[in-house]
């Protein structure tokens, strides 16, 4: 039987097949001869190839499956790192929109500084300058971190310049205030009578004395300075006049006010060099020695007066020029 099979298998080998390809005409003839190891030649090659491209396509399917499995965990971690992102990004902003406020405040407030030192100093102020862009949009929604972080550099910008400028007003301010107080001190110094009226002797102290014309004791609110007729009168500190005539028994007298209550007083001249209501400088001749009013002689009567109160002007003649030069060495007004 085994025999029988195997004939017949060799046999179907053996077997020689023809086809032919007869035209319509039939003048042409095409023979096509083959045995059946052929058919399963061809049959084992194509079974082989279509198994070779189906692997090949098992192959890329799975790649492009990993591809897409990779590409879906990428997108995965694209979207966490843009969720990361705004969320950093809002953080930025948020910090930026505090710090742009910070320093708008700072600005406003070393704004107004700059424009108190500029009324001392006697400059004219800034307008005030509104910064509220930045916030507005961060409240708004509209957040622009770009303009943001210009708006910080421009306010950064702006506080170093505004500080630099705050540093020269204050050094300018100190200044000022320096100068003012020397002009004041000096205003001070120049008020207090401490030079002498005239050039001469003292022939009546200030107190209780013999009048020389009354023939009694009385008071005598001054001092007498005896001097040469016509000489000149000097206002003793810097003031306003606020008598230049006749003024009861001292005759044709000068009286000048230095402020802070004191005031003094210049008697018996001869004429007058100046008006009511004009400024007189400490040294200034204000009159010149007479002897009007109850008078015995050339003189000039001098009083001191404080709050309109008379008191003694020699202590000033003695001791306030030595210490007036004291103040002024000290305080650097020579």
């Amino acid at each position: 039987m085994e025999q029988n099979v195997k004939r017949v298998k060799k046999s179907f080998l053996k077997r020689i097949w023809t086809i032919r390809f007869v035209s319509q005409d039939a003048r042409h003839v095409r023979i096509l001869k083959f045995k059946p190891m052929h058919i399963i030649l061809a049959l084992t090659m194509l079974i082989t190839f279509t198994a070779g491209i189906l692997q090949s396509n098992s192959h890329k399917v799975k790649s492009k499956e990993e591809q897409l499995l990779a590409l879906k965990d990428a997108t995965v971690k694209q979207e966490m790192i843009i969720d990361r992102l705004k969320v950093e990004k809002k953080q930025i902003s948020t910090l930026l929109v505090k710090q742009n406020q910070e320093i708008a405040t700072k600005l406003d407030t070393i704004e107004k500084k700059s424009n108190e030192v500029r009324k001392i100093v006697g400059l004219k102020t800034q307008p005030a300058t509104s910064r509220k862009r930045s916030i507005k949009a961060a409240r708004s929604g509209s957040v622009n971190l770009l303009r943001l972080r210009t708006d910080f550099k421009l306010l950064n910008h702006e506080v170093n310049a505004t500080k630099t400028e705050m540093e020269e007003l204050e050094k300018e301010a100190i200044s000022y205030k320096h100068e003012q107080d020397r002009e004041r001190m000096l205003r001070m110094l120049e008020s207090i009578p401490s030079i002498w009226p005239a050039s001469g002797p003292i022939t009546s102290g200030f107190g209780m004395r013999i009048h020389p014309i009354y023939g009694y004791e009385r008071y005598h609110s001054g001092i007498d300075i005896s001097a040469i007729y016509g000489s000149p009168i000097y206002s003793t500190a810097y003031g306003r006049v606020t008598c230049a005539g006749y003024y009861s028994g001292y005759g044709l007298t000068v009286m000048v006010d230095h402020g802070n209550g004191m005031q003094t007083l210049y008697g018996h001249c001869s004429s007058v060099d100046v008006q009511q209501g004009q400024m007189v400088r400490k040294g200034q001749i204000i009159a010149r020695i007479g002897s009007t009013g109850v008078s015995t002689g050339p003189h000039i009567h001098y009083e001191v007066q404080l709050a309109g109160t008379p008191t003694d002007p020699e202590p000033y003649l003695e001791y306030t020029s030595s210490k007036l030069a004291l103040l002024k060495k000290r305080f650097g007004l020579n």
